[in-house]
């Protein structure tokens, strides 16, 4: 057990110290290699040894220490020899030959430069060597798996072959049962949602109808109670100073303009969802029908009383009385049998 710590904490510190270096933090860098290299002293990893000593030569080349650098790789060069770890050993090749050449022994660098590539070709050849050994082997193995595949897929395509053969006509026979079924489904299926969406269409018509009952409900309360503020204001101004006469004159006047037409927009989109052709029927019989007549229009469509588009059009009842006589003209009534909002209700 506590060999596998040491070889996993020597592991863990080497890398710790490969990547201080990296970051060029130098006092953590030979904290964590020094730390490796007490681990796998301890269990003798000569290995592992030469690849913590390659680090730490690398760690004093970037320093400059280049005597305390040939020291540690002399060691890493000595221990990877004995573990006969050709790879590492060929790393502590090349870190001397950089530290010969920075000491400028030219000599001394390339001999060792030359160990080093020696080293690197045997290692390339033997792995180019390995590699087309597990080429081949691997190209047999495909090849006697690929004839096992073709001779196993045949047996099947003929079992496959039968199968449908056998099935074909009970398949074919079972589709036009489905056929038929679906058929039958569908057309069920369409009347249903013809059904649907004639009672969608008539719940939307109705809760638009709704909607639109209290847009003209919110209409009446709001001019009834714009109208009782300003008769209460008139009333307080009998008591009041002549000087302030004309300020509450003004905010009266303010509360009427508020009264006419603030939710006029509103209304008359939601109006025109639920009879969305209601104004083309009226221009066609009456061109010449102005803004103001087609909003009366509107209110006695929806069988309001004369008092009521009074309250809310802001017009005395006998402006109103006049505008339906001038409408009824335009839209050619002169049968006086013929009642104006049953005629309107009915476009």
């Amino acid at each position: 057990m506590k060999y596998a710590d040491d070889q996993a904490l020597g592991t863990i510190y080497n890398n710790l110290g490969k990547l201080s270096i990296e970051s060029e933090d130098w006092d953590k860098a030979s904290y964590y290699l020094e730390h490796s290299l007490d681990c796998r002293k301890r269990i003798n990893d000569l290995n592992g040894l030469a690849k913590t000593y390659n680090n730490l030569t690398g760690y004093h080349i970037i320093l400059r220490n280049l005597d305390k650098a040939n020291e540690v790789g002399l060691k890493a060069l000595e221990y990877s020899e004995k573990a006969g770890a050709m790879s590492t050993r060929a790393n502590a090749l090349y870190n001397l030959s950089e530290i010969y050449q920075a000491k400028d022994d030219y000599r001394l660098a390339l001999t060792t430069y030359k160990k080093y590539k020696e080293l690197t070709d045997t290692l390339l050849n033997e792995s180019s060597i390995r590699k087309q050994t597990e080429l081949q082997v691997k190209y047999e193995f495909e090849k006697e798996e690929k004839a096992k595949e073709i001779y196993q897929q045949k047996v099947i395509n003929r079992y496959i072959i039968a199968i449908i053969i056998l099935l074909f006509g009970l398949i074919v026979s079972f589709m036009l049962y489905k056929l038929a079924i679906n058929r039958s489904r569908l057309i069920k299926l369409e009347n249903e949602n013809l059904e649907k969406d004639l009672n969608m269409r008539v719940q939307d018509i109705s809760l638009k109808d709704k909607e639109l009952a209290s847009s003209v409900l919110f209409l009446l309360k709001k001019n009834e109670l714009l109208n009782d503020i300003s008769l209460r204001l008139l009333q307080l101004k009998k008591g009041l100073k002549s000087e302030n006469h004309n300020l509450l004159h003004r905010i009266i006047l303010d509360i009427q303009e508020e009264a006419k037409d603030d939710m006029w927009d509103e209304f008359d989109v939601r109006f025109q969802m639920v009879y969305e052709d209601y104004y083309k029927k009226l221009k066609a019989h009456a061109p010449d029908l102005t803004p103001g007549d087609l909003k009366i229009c509107t209110f006695l469509k929806l069988n309001m009383t004369t008092k009521e588009i009074s309250s809310i059009t802001k017009q005395s009842v006998k402006s109103i009385e006049v505008a339906r006589t001038r409408i009824r003209k335009k839209l050619n009534l002169t049968n006086t049998e013929v009642n104006l909002v049953s005629y309107l209700m009915e476009l």
